[in-house]
């Protein structure tokens, strides 16, 4: 009996062993996490008394957004170590609180770049009338083929955006809120739980 009580016991151990693994398995699986943010940006281009009716460029400052920093994504990954990839699914963008002369088209394209060295990708925007588009409320898809971002996020969390292009009549002041949507695949670590 006492030869069974041992066999038994290192079974049970065995079996804990096992089953320790097989749970840390399925926890160290790869999980996708959508997330959306906004990016906010300001373009200010001033009044030129003479030539109020002649195109003027714009650059807006680029704002930076490190993904990491996002609690969805800091919640679940903690290091960059576990994130795997980062994929932008979506961009839209509206144009906010304008004030200027209201026969202003806006057109150009927005920058993305980030990475080292540092990677610079262009999306053109179809011309608008800004002043129009705030009113109205409309929102604009971002088209193209985001893999050349993507690539970039391959090595890092941040990366950001600008807008640069021209106006067809100034002054114009009007925010442009960019609405991103992404997918964070990473590994959760069973130590993390």
């Amino acid at each position: 009996m006492r030869n069974q009580s041992k066999y038994v016991l290192l079974g049970l151990m065995l079996f804990t062993l096992m089953a320790c693994d097989v749970i840390e398995d399925i926890v160290e699986q790869d999980i996708d996490v959508p997330v959306t943010f906004v990016l906010d940006l300001d373009i200010i281009v001033p009044e030129n008394a003479e030539a109020p009716n002649t195109p003027t460029s714009f650059f807006a400052v680029p704002n930076a957004i490190d993904v990491l920093n996002i609690a969805e994504v800091s919640d679940r990954f903690g290091t960059p170590e576990q994130i795997q990839s980062i994929r932008i699914t979506n961009v839209q963008y509206e144009y906010r609180n304008f004030s200027g002369n209201v026969d202003a088209v806006l057109s150009g394209s927005f920058n993305f770049f980030g990475g080292s060295p540092n990677t610079e990708v262009f999306y053109p925007t179809e011309p608008v009338n800004a002043a129009e588009a705030d009113l109205l409320g409309d929102r604009f898809n971002l088209n193209g083929d985001y893999s050349p971002i993507n690539e970039v996020l391959e090595t890092t969390t941040v990366f950001a955006v600008g807008y640069d292009g021209l106006t067809s009549h100034n002054p114009v002041i009007v925010g442009v809120r960019l609405t991103i949507s992404v997918t964070v695949t990473g590994t959760l670590n069973i130590d993390d739980l």
